[in-house]
């Protein structure tokens, strides 16, 4: 590979000096879209920590030209390499001692709760293929970003030595609070918007960063996604690069940039897990579409399949859309429901419609397949049958 001429990120934070919110914003930003390359080739780092990030950047220029370079892949899950595979082989064999599910593998800066110790022996086969997959999962990059961007704010490791005995998670220490709100104040003064709005805007930031990293260092099933990370670090960026038009000006720019958006046709890497849930959601795309062929008084609001459930969530999807009937100038809506279970042994996905009806979730099953099955998967037969029978059960009246 090329000569990388660059210091590690912890040279040069050294270096550079105390860094400002909008600039540790900046370069966990950059961090990110580095991540999302690596991502984007099959492989997890779950290695994350300030030695091992190179930055290449001239420390008088401007910190976003600054190239961040991932190093140490070690402790990497390689999405074609099947070594690790074979759940009868942890906790037995010695080659297995420091990647096997009983041990907590990663690093000191950071533990990512994904990668915690856990023991397989009284799971079932669908825990074992959870926990699999939740130390396979891309959210342990994302949670050491988050971890990144706590360090780059308050200089301190938010691995297990600050942690006190009430356990409190590290943007919760007292030390590391204040250092955040240190530097929510300094950006506020720095913003150049006016002195009445001030308050406002450190209350924003401080919402958005304590959510930010509430989330970060949470319990494995709640952690980010790099997809959602990404939008939040915009998110943040955008309050402290405030703009100077009006809402209602910024509201119509938006509005414009809306209506210019097109249909995503490309497929984002996926885990394997998450390639057999999106082979699921063209089947419902599908089926819905011919459903609407078939019903030319029917229309969705949608039409598409994204499932609106966090992707870490590896035992279920659902996708909500609007469906609405319209004759002679006589309308309804309705929200349908459409939904995959994984199922207890790991092996078979369940598909069903529903929806939420006077305070009572009504759902029908559309059938049951292995994942084998979901290559050529077509239900829209099953669709429309259950589908119509949904609408004829809840508009039945009540005795």
């Amino acid at each position: 590979m090329e000569y990388i001429d660059g210091r590690t990120l912890e040279d040069f934070v050294h270096k550079f000096g105390e860094i400002d919110l909008l600039n540790a914003v900046k370069l966990t930003q950059k961090l990110l879209l580095t991540i999302k390359k690596v991502h984007a080739k099959g492989v997890v780092h779950r290695d994350i920590k300030p030695i091992n990030l190179l930055v290449s950047c001239d420390v008088n220029a401007p910190i976003e030209t600054a190239e961040i370079y991932v190093i140490d892949f070690g402790l990497s899950y390689i999405e074609n390499r099947e070594d690790d595979v074979d759940l009868t082989s942890f906790e037995k064999k010695e080659k297995y001692e420091q990647t096997c599910f009983g041990a907590t593998i990663g690093n000191f800066f950071f533990r990512v709760p994904q990668l915690n110790s856990a023991s397989i022996k009284q799971m079932t086969a669908k825990e074992k293929n959870v926990l699999l997959d939740v130390r396979r999962s891309p959210t342990i990059d994302a949670s050491s970003i988050c971890a990144i961007l706590f360090w780059l704010i308050t200089n301190i490791e938010p691995g297990p030595k600050i942690r006190d005995e009430y356990n409190l998670a590290p943007h919760q220490n007292q030390k590391a609070e204040s250092q955040i709100m240190n530097k929510i104040e300094e950006a506020a003064n720095q913003s150049g918007i006016t002195k009445n709005l001030l308050p406002k805007l450190k209350m924003q930031l401080t919402n958005y960063l304590m959510s930010t990293f509430d989330k970060g260092f949470e319990n494995a099933e709640h952690q980010w996604t790099v997809d959602q990370l990404e939008y939040r670090l915009e998110s943040i960026r955008h309050l402290l690069q405030p703009k100077t038009t009006s809402l209602d000006q910024q509201l119509s720019d938006a509005t414009k940039s809306l209506l210019s958006f097109e249909s995503v046709t490309t497929v984002p890497n996926l885990s394997p897990i998450e390639l057999k849930f999106h082979k699921i959601s063209l089947a419902y795309e599908s089926a819905k579409a011919k459903f609407i062929a078939q019903h030319s008084s029917c229309s969705w609001y949608d039409g598409h399949c994204c499932w609106s459930e966090h992707q870490q969530d590896m035992t279920e999807r659902k996708n909500h859309d609007v469906l609405s009937y319209q004759y002679k100038k006589k309308n309804w809506m309705l929200i349908i429901v459409c939904s995959v279970h994984f199922d207890d042994n790991g092996d078979i996905f369940t598909l069903a419609v529903g929806s939420d009806f006077n305070g009572i979730y009504v759902e029908l099953p559309l059938g049951r397949h292995t994942p084998q099955e979901l290559n050529n998967l077509n239900i829209e037969v099953e669709f429309e049958r259950e589908l119509i029978n949904l609408l004829q059960i809840i508009s039945k009246p009540k005795h």
